[in-house]
């Protein structure tokens, strides 16, 4: 089973994907904000079965800006979150999802998705491609309801996620714990 953690931030979730007690074939972690990444080589390494990948994932390959420091506020793909600086700006880096997806060996995917807004075009491009069905089972925060403009946007990828017959879960309905790592542990419970 291989692992993706979407958006790993300072590494919370991470925490508790590494514990020896999961047999992962590999955990593919993506954090495109420079520091946070910096940091995250810094805590975890760069060893097997941990791929740590200083992109995010999206619906094109290339950089674009992201907005907000992700220290008090958040980061965003979208200027117009609403915990988002926008006078902050980072040039960051990205992969397309589906192609992402499509170099992964055919094994079950589970995926855990936080990534300010980004879940929208992610979602969308891996279901256009035909990739979304690898997913065994996807934990995903919704965050684009929280952008301007884009309130919207989450229910034709719902749409999409129930058409295919995905197992998913909003992150914040369906994890329990008193810290996020005893949520993860929780949840990878629940789904394993």
């Amino acid at each position: 089973m291989i692992v993706l953690d979407i958006g790993s931030h300072n590494g919370q979730t991470l925490a508790e994907l590494v514990k020896p007690i999961y047999t992962f074939s590999a955990i593919h972690a993506f954090e495109p904000m420079p520091n946070e990444y910096t940091a995250l080589r810094l805590t975890y390494g760069q060893l097997p079965p941990l791929h740590l990948h200083n992109y995010g994932l999206a619906d094109f390959t290339g950089p674009a800006p992201v907005y907000g420091s992700n220290s008090i506020c958040e980061a965003s793909m979208y200027a117009t979150k609403v915990d988002v600086d926008s006078t902050v700006v980072t040039q960051c880096n990205f992969m397309q999802a589906s192609v992402f997806f499509a170099g992964l060996p055919d094994e079950p995917l589970v995926v855990k998705m936080n990534c300010e807004g980004a879940e929208v075009p992610i979602l969308t491009d891996l279901a256009e491609s035909g990739q979304l069905g690898r997913i065994a089972h996807l934990t995903v925060d919704f965050d684009i309801r929280r952008v301007a403009g884009h309130e919207a946007d989450a229910e034709p990828v719902i749409d999409a996620l129930n058409s295919a017959g995905i197992e998913w879960r909003i992150s914040g309905e369906h994890f329990h714990g008193d810290t996020h790592q005893a949520k993860i542990a929780n949840w990878l419970r629940e789904v394993l």
